[in-house]
């Protein structure tokens, strides 16, 4: 008995610990969840969005007396420092960051895994065709920042004579690359009025 009394104490400080303390409800939030159902019925809003809701409530509350707001005032000020009490044994949730702008491009981009692939430049052909030769000479067990800096200094020693063979190359595998992005987006277009077609015959 004694076993077991023990393994449930452990476990609930277990699920406490994973429990963060909950954020402390504003005034207007309390006054709002006693009374949307009024707010919705006295001004029509019945399925209307939640937005519209929300803007009527704000415009509501905005005009409420001082006195009115008192109780969900004092409720809101006691939930204040359960949230501070909470944070003290519980911790307090971090907010995830948001992803930028080049986070959710480089995803969409990452989706369309048939496009062809962008063409190296002519010092990343040279990089990879001299990849062995830089990290023994360098004694550069792998890749990383050490031998990327390393290879940058190789290629400044380069002779234009071999740059321009992989300025040759680089322009080859740009035309290249734009020859199979026209064909792609050709073969895109067709897909996308065969499956209009198909469609249209399922509307007809």
């Amino acid at each position: 008995d004694l076993e077991l009394k023990v393994t449930v104490v452990v476990s609930t400080l277990e699920r406490t610990a994973i429990k963060m303390a909950k954020k402390a409800v504003s005034a207007y939030w309390l006054w709002l969840g006693e009374n949307r159902a009024k707010i919705v019925a006295d001004h029509g809003l019945a399925g209307k969005k939640g937005s519209e809701v929300s803007k009527k409530a704000g415009e509501v509350w905005k005009t409420m007396k001082p006195a009115d707001k008192k109780k969900y005032d004092d409720l809101a000020a006691k939930d204040k420092l359960r949230y501070e009490e909470e944070v003290k044994t519980l911790g307090k949730r971090e907010r995830q960051p948001k992803k930028d702008k080049e986070g959710k491009a480089a995803k969409r981009a990452k989706k369309d895994k048939d496009a062809p692939k962008r063409p190296m430049s002519a010092y990343f052909i040279w990089t990879q065709e001299n990849r062995d030769f830089v990290m023994k000479k360098y004694k550069i067990e792998k890749a990383g920042p050490e031998f990327t800096r390393k290879a940058a200094e190789e290629w400044k020693l380069v002779s234009d004579a071999v740059k321009k063979k992989y300025d040759d190359k680089a322009a080859a595998a740009k035309e290249q690359y734009q020859k199979d992005l026209a064909a792609y987006n050709e073969n895109k277009g067709e897909d996308a009025e065969d499956d209009d077609e198909e469609g249209g015959e399922e509307d007809a």
